[in-house]
C-alpha cells in the first residue's frame, strides 16, 4: 500500500476498485447488449400490435363494405375483396387467410336492426412481423362490425 498527499492529509492507496464504482468503459460493456435487448423487445411488441391493428381494422373494414350492399352474395364478395385489399395496402402478407363473414342480419325483415360481422384468421410470418429470417408463424384475429341500415330494403 502506497500513501497519497490528498487534500485531507494523508490516505492509503489501495489495488482493489474502490467506492466509486467500475470504470465507464467496462459499465458500457456490460449495459449496452442489455439496452440492445430491450430495444428489440419494444420494436418487436410495435410491430406485433401493428400487425394485430391492420388485422382489426380489415375486419372492420370488410363488415363495412358487405353492410352496404342489397344481399347477401353481393355483399359476401364486396367484405372479401375490402378486407384482402386493406390487407395488402396495409402491408400485412397472411400465410394462411380464413374471413368468416356473418351475413344473417340480411334474413332480418326491414325495421329491424341487424349487423353483419367478420372474423379474420391471418397467420404472418415472425420473420415478416419481428426479425427478417426468423422461423415461425403467429396466428392474429380480428374481429369487426357494421349495422345494416334498419330502413333499406333487403
Amino acid at each position: 500500500m502506497t500513501l497519497l498527499q490528498g487534500r485531507n492529509g494523508l490516505r492509503g492507496k489501495s489495488t482493489r476498485t474502490g467506492q466509486r464504482g467500475l470504470a465507464p468503459a467496462t459499465e458500457l460493456v456490460i449495459l449496452f447488449p442489455a439496452l440492445i435487448v430491450l430495444l428489440g423487445v419494444i420494436v418487436a411488441g410495435a410491430r406485433i400490435w401493428f400487425a394485430r391493428s391492420v388485422v382489426t381494422d380489415a375486419a372492420y373494414s370488410g363488415a363495412r363494405a358487405a353492410s352496404i350492399e342489397r344481399d347477401a352474395g353481393q355483399a359476401r364478395a364486396a367484405g372479401r375483396d375490402a378486407t384482402v385489399q386493406r390487407l395488402d395496402m396495409r402491408g400485412v402478407t397472411c400465410l394462411q387467410t380464413r374471413i368468416d363473414l356473418d351475413l344473417s342480419g340480411f334474413r332480418a325483415p326491414v325495421g329491424t336492426p341487424a349487423s353483419v360481422t367478420e372474423q379474420i384468421h391471418c397467420r404472418v410470418s415472425i420473420g415478416h412481423v419481428l426479425v427478417p429470417g426468423m422461423p415461425g408463424s403467429l396466428m392474429i384475429i380480428g374481429h369487426g362490425a357494421s349495422p345494416i341500415d334498419t330502413y333499406r330494403e333487403r
